[in-house]
Formats: C-alpha cells, sequence, structure tokens
C-alpha cells in the first residue's frame, strides 16, 4: 500500500465508471499544461489524457491501482511489522483505513502507469472551484517529472523494504508539486512560497490535531505518512526554489534526500546507516527456527515521531531525532506470540542510550497491546540500539555480530552500490509489476 497511495502517483482506475469527457476538456487539458509548463520550465514528451470521476467512485480508483497491494497476508504483516513497534494497533483495519483516509482528501490523481490525469468531478462545484487549476497544475507536475526525472518514481513505486527512503522521495517530490502549484493559486506567487510553505505545513500539522476531522480520526501513523510529504516537502522544496529556481527543483529530483530525517531536520547533514540483519541467524536458532520471520523494513524519523510525540515534546524530541542515523525491524511470528528486533543505529552511544531509556517506557504498554512475548528490552553496544523482546534477547550478541551496517553521504552513493541491503535499485520494470 505505501508504494502505491503513498503518493498520489501511480493511481489508475481499470473498472471504475468515468464521466465522458465534455467538449471543451480538451482545450481545459491544454491549457492546464501550459500553465503548468510556463511554471515548472519543463515539457512534456508523451500525451497526458484527462477524466472526470465521482467522488463516491475515488476510493475504488484507489483500490485497483493499490491491488497487489491490498492481498490481505501483506496488508497483515505490514500492519503486524509496525503493531510490533508500537506504532499501529494490531486490531486496526490498514486497508480500509488506508483507502478511506486518502479518499477523503484527493481532488485529483496523476496516474504515472496509465499517463492519466483523474479528476474528482465535485473539483468544479462553486465551492471547490477555485482550487481546481491549482490542483490539476499540481498533478500535472508529477506528469512532468515522470517523463524528465523517472528515476525518482521508479524508486518510489518499486522499493519493496525501505519505507523511510519512499517517504523521503515522495517528500521531493510533493514539495516540487506544491511549490509549482503555488504559481496557480489566485493573489499567490512563487516569490512568496518559503512563506506560503511555511503557513501550509503549520496548517497541515494543526490538522492532525483536530478529532473531528477525517485526518485526524485516521490512526496516527497513516495520518502522519499522509500529511508528512506535503508539510515538510514543500518547505524543503522552497527553499530550493528560492536560492536557485526551478533548476534547485530539478537538482532536487536527481539528489534527493535519503532519509526523512534529512525533511524533519534539513539542517542535518550526516551519513545516513542502512541495516542488513542477520535474518539467518534467527532461523539458524532452535529457539526461532520454527518461526515466520516477516518482511524487513526501516522505521525512520516519522515513525520515531510517532512513536515519541506524546512523551516528548519541542527541543526533546528534535534531540531524540536528531541522533537518529538508520534502523531496520523484523517482526516473528512464534505460534500466538510475535518476536520483535529492531536494530538502530546513532550518532553516538549518549543517543543510544537516550532512545533506549524512551523505548524501555513504552514497552510494557506496547507488550499490552500487541501479542509480544513480552516487553521489549534495548540492548546498547556503542552506537547501536537493538531491541529485542524475551524470545530473543539471548540472541542480542549474535544478532549484533551477524548483521552488516553501510553508510551512505547521498542518495546518489546509496543508488551506486545496489541500493543496499535491496536486492537491486527499483527501475521502470519494476515499478510496472
Amino acid at each position: 500500500m505505501r508504494r502505491a497511495l503513498g503518493v498520489a502517483l501511480g493511481l489508475a482506475c481499470a473498472a471504475c465508471a468515468l464521466f465522458a469527457p465534455a467538449p471543451d476538456d480538451a482545450a481545459r487539458l491544454a491549457e492546464w499544461q501550459r500553465k503548468t509548463v510556463s511554471l515548472r520550465q519543463l515539457q512534456f514528451s508523451r500525451p497526458v489524457q484527462l477524466h472526470w470521476t465521482t467522488r463516491a467512485e475515488m476510493p475504488e480508483v484507489l483500490r485497483e491501482e493499490a491491488a497487489e497491494d491490498l492481498e490481505p497476508a501483506r496488508v497483515a504483516q505490514e500492519r503486524d511489522g509496525y503493531a510490533a513497534l508500537g506504532a499501529l494497533a494490531p486490531d486496526v483495519d490498514l486497508a480500509k483505513e488506508t483507502l478511506a483516509l486518502y479518499a477523503s482528501q484527493v481532488g485529483g490523481l496523476y496516474s504515472a502507469r496509465r499517463s492519466t490525469l483523474f479528476v474528482a468531478d465535485d473539483m468544479s462545484s462553486a465551492m471547490k472551484s477555485v482550487l481546481l487549476d491549482p490542483i490539476v497544475v499540481h498533478e500535472l507536475t508529477h506528469a512532468l517529472q515522470d517523463q524528465n526525472f523517472p528515476q525518482i518514481l521508479d524508486f518510489v513505486l518499486g522499493l519493496e523494504r525501505e519505507d523511510d527512503v519512499a517517504r523521503a522521495l515522495s517528500g521531493t517530490i510533493e514539495g516540487d508539486a506544491s511549490v509549482t502549484m503555488i504559481g496557480a493559486l489566485p493573489g499567490a506567487s512563487r516569490a512568496n512560497s518559503i512563506a506560503i510553505a511555511e503557513q501550509l505545513r503549520d496548517a497541515l500539522l494543526a490538522e492532525l490535531d483536530k478529532p473531528d476531522s477525517d485526518v485526524g480520526r485516521a490512526p496516527r501513523l497513516l495520518s502522519v505518512g499522509l500529511v508528512f510529504p506535503y508539510a515538510f516537502g514543500t518547505v524543503i522544496a522552497a527553499r530550493h526554489f528560492e536560492r536557485e529556481g526551478n533548476a534547485g527543483l530539478d537538482a532536487a529530483l536527481v539528489d534527493p534526500p535519503l532519509s526523512t530525517l534529512q525533511l524533519l531536520r534539513p539542517a542535518t547533514r550526516a551519513r545516513i546507516e542502512f541495516v542488513r540483519l542477520g535474518l539467518d541467524s534467527l532461523r539458524a536458532s532452535p529457539a526461532t527456527a520454527a518461526c515466520a520471520v516477516g518482511e524487513d523494513n526501516v522505521a525512520g524519523a516519522v515513525v520515531l515521531r510517532v512513536l515519541f510525540e506524546a512523551t516528548h515534546k519541542g527541543v526533546a524530541l528534535d534531540s531524540l531525532l536528531d541522533g537518529w542515523r538508520g534502523d531496520r525491524y523484523v517482526k516473528l511470528g512464534c505460534g500466538e506470540k510475535w518476536e520483535l528486533v529492531w536494530l538502530t543505529r546513532w550518532s553516538s552511544r549518549e543517543s543510544a542510550e537516550r532512545f533506549a531509556a524512551a523505548y524501555r517506557a513504552l514497552a510494557p504498554g506496547i507488550a499490552a497491546r500487541a501479542p509480544l512475548s513480552g516487553p521489549a528490552e534495548v540492548v546498547v553496544r556503542d552506537t547501536s540500539a537493538l531491541v529485542v523482546t524475551p524470545g530473543v534477547l539471548t540472541q542480542s550478541d549474535e544478532l549484533l555480530r551477524a548483521s552488516e551496517v553501510r553508510s551512505y553521504a547521498d542518495f546518489k552513493a546509496w543508488v551506486a552500490d545496489g541500493c543496499f541491503p535491496e536486492k537491486s535499485c527499483p527501475t521502470r520494470d519494476t515499478r510496472a509489476r
């Protein structure tokens, strides 16, 4: 689901009913494309189709595109992994909640797979028509990204076990489109894009805390995941645009941030560390040989923010996040109980100890909600903090020994090393599967 719905890209409709184009739709689309090209200074290399769809049909648009990722086993594995960390409730209907949240917010969608722009028909109503042009410009900017900088979309849609990287790339993509959209807002100017981007960020973050809003009612991890790319990516993109104009936006698409930390805390210049867990040692150990080992993934700074925002505020939360350098987790199903292995990497032993103390305080509550074998312990070794539940605690030293860590200064360096620990970097072929 993260690949298909994490950004407003790759969304298509194979079975839903669509409105027949109005006679002037071709002219309207041509004008929207002209405006987008003028603002973004990129060219369309292939046609884009326009389809109108009803608000009631929008969930089906999302569902059709995300069909592979909505397979029950896959959704359950994703949910259970986050639940083991403590970031989601173990009984949440993840597919239902995700589709409902995204359908409630979407006004337009660009399908990179079909070169098609889907627009909700109610955006032409008197109340919403003022937003129609900016939303279409935003989505057509995604089309320009797809046609001029395809690699970044290939990565967002093709990465399998790198949710943190995918979220960082989504922030770059949405920030670019949102800054371009500012030029289409009535009375706005991209000369003031930083101020407008900061207002957008503050408004979106405020929406998270409104219990009567669709965003505020959604599970926190999902609502933060929806808001994050727009709230923080747009501010970063606005700064790029202020310094270098569209060339700055182009450069960010070629060499984007490698982690959500770099969007949440843009002053961070540290190398990002990627982890390959020693899963073979778990499979070989008599204690866990019969356990089902799930797919490993990365939590990253955004998930850490969700985990600790209730207990750490302001400077304390920023200080905790600033120390993060990388992580990888996996959930094991061992009969009716789960085990968790989560290897986190930090800038210093002090940072690792700070995280360990904070997570130990959460661990009993997490174990009370999720079917873990018991509250997790955190084993600190130098700059590593290994979170392990009771059933794998005795394997801590072996897990640390068997795991591999590589660090990268930037996105290009990570790609040059084959996107470790992925099997290979995504390509257009992998994203189209």
